[in-house]
């Protein structure tokens, strides 16, 4: 398997735990709670919203060593006319990757918003939705 089809591979895994993750953490709410040995985690909401926030920071971070990576590979091409177009191809699809990942914490934060305004979900649920999603 090439590389290229490794890194769309991974980008679909990775955004479909983002997506996933979080509606399931909402949908559950408090419910069950947890002895965590974890700091701060104290229901399973709380375990998935964490694994959430760690799994996004994560994706960003090796989103900005692969948009450095590409772009050296951009310079090393030395003006090859294939070897750029290849190049700047790869660097549109990264650039679009970490979009789809700050994205979808863009669209989580919103659909809690939107939830919280229309007092369609129980309050309790919210605010363990926005204690998950806040940066520390």
């Amino acid at each position: 398997m090439n590389f290229k089809k490794i890194i769309k591979y991974s980008a679909y895994v990775l955004l479909a735990v983002i997506i996933i993750l979080p509606l399931i953490g909402v949908a559950h709410g408090q419910v069950n709670t947890l002895v965590s040995p974890l700091k701060g985690v104290n229901s399973v909401s709380d375990l998935i919203f964490t694994f959430m926030k760690i799994i996004s920071y994560l994706a960003v971070i090796f989103g900005v060593i692969m948009l450095m990576w590409v772009g050296l590979q951009l310079v090393l091409a030395q003006g090859k006319p294939e070897e750029i177009k290849k190049r700047s191809n790869e660097l549109l699809w990264v650039v679009v990757g970490i979009g789809v990942i700050l994205g979808a914490r863009i669209i989580v934060t919103t659909v809690i918003n939107t939830l919280q305004a229309t007092g369609t979900v129980n309050q309790s649920i919210i605010n363990s939705a926005n204690k998950a999603i806040q940066t520390q």
